[in-house]
């Protein structure tokens, strides 16, 4: 069986509370975090690192065009995909709700809440800037990658037609998340701004795109690269982006939300609301497995887990991760504040 890890796929399970030395004489208890290696915190050189990364990031923001950011932005919200992509949310959100009222995985969540809000807002507000930040970020790559190695460009998908384009844009879209999210899960420094995602215990829709920025930005580096080189035409076609992504948003759009269903034999080839909450688990038995977005590489991969008929508790299990406890605006909004800094406040741990 094909594996993408060096030392196996198998899983590597840990206890539910681990406690490390931090070097000083004190001990740090990491408790319930659903990753590939144990964590600890990380020495000074590390914190550097991050440091030296973030200065790497703003220097590719100076070297482009000052307002490309801003511009990039504007260009994104007053876009027809983002036009249709808010219709079809209008659409798929009350069949969300109605449908987590037939058939709930937990019973005893509430459709409503200040987490939920919370995440409603990083996913409608936050998201939509990072991603067009993401855009700019990528602007220098493209231009060093076509510098140094334009010739690996594979030009002959220039003149492909819709349909193959749309194609071979999920496939290479799918496989490289599922690449990148096991990395996100493997690497301690990628997890702890993964994390964010993960620390829903509620389980919506709106989890889908609750994702830190750093975290976000680390997929769309890692994915430009074969988008590049495979489809460099991709983004000047953009009825094949319109397709793709109105595709995958009603096929992905159930996969967070609270429903107790596993698609039936659909499971075998694609990732269900089932499956990816057993991803999410708060349960170290099934840490380390279910990284597809899509289709189930995991089954080609041998990190598909086994249960296909559990829905557990979700979350990273530490109980002073800042959830909001009210629908008071600032008290939203710190939380909000509070969950961005997370990441770095457990480098500092």
């Amino acid at each position: 069986m094909l594996c993408p890890l060096a030392g196996g796929c198998r899983s590597r399970q840990r206890p539910a509370s681990v406690r490390t030395d931090t070097g000083k004489g004190d001990q740090v208890t990491m408790s319930n975090l659903p990753i590939g290696v144990p964590i600890t915190p990380l020495p000074r050189r590390a914190n550097a690192a991050v440091v030296g990364a973030l200065i790497v990031l703003a220097y590719m923001l100076a070297t482009g065009q000052p307002g490309d950011l801003g511009a990039t932005v504007q260009q994104e919200l007053r876009s027809p995909l983002l036009f249709l992509v808010s219709v079809q949310s209008l659409v798929i959100i009350p069949l969300i709700f109605l449908a987590e009222r037939v058939i709930p995985a937990n019973p005893a969540q509430k459709s409503f809440s200040p987490s939920v809000v919370v995440d409603a807002f990083m996913m409608m507000i936050l998201f939509p800037a990072t991603h067009g930040l993401a855009i700019v970020a990528t602007r220098p790559l493209g231009h060093w990658l076509g510098a140094h190695a334009g010739f690996l460009v594979l030009d002959a998908t220039r003149s492909w037609p819709l349909w193959p384009s749309v194609i071979l844009g999920i496939l290479i879209g799918d496989l490289g998340a599922y690449v990148v999210h096991l990395i996100k899960h493997q690497v301690p420094l990628f997890w702890r701004f993964h994390a964010v995602h993960h620390s829903q215990a509620n389980l919506t829709y709106f989890t889908t795109n609750k994702i830190h920025p750093f975290d976000y930005l680390i997929e769309h580096f890692v994915l430009f690269v074969p988008y590049f080189f495979l489809l460099p035409e991709v983004t000047e076609q953009p009825k094949a982006v319109m397709v793709v992504t109105l595709g995958l948003l009603w096929f992905r759009a159930p996969q967070h939300a609270n429903l107790r269903t596993n698609f039936g034999p659909l499971r075998y080839v694609m990732v269900t609301p089932q499956t990816h909450r057993i991803h999410h688990s708060a349960e170290p038995a099934h840490y380390n497995s279910n990284y597809s977005s899509l289709f189930t590489w995991d089954r080609l991969f041998g990190t598909q887990h086994p249960d296909d008929i559990s829905y557990p508790p979700t979350g990273i299990g530490d109980p002073g991760y800042p959830e909001p406890r009210s629908y008071r605006p600032w008290d939203l909004l710190g939380s909000v504040t509070a969950q961005l800094l997370y990441p770095f406040r457990q480098l500092r741990s």
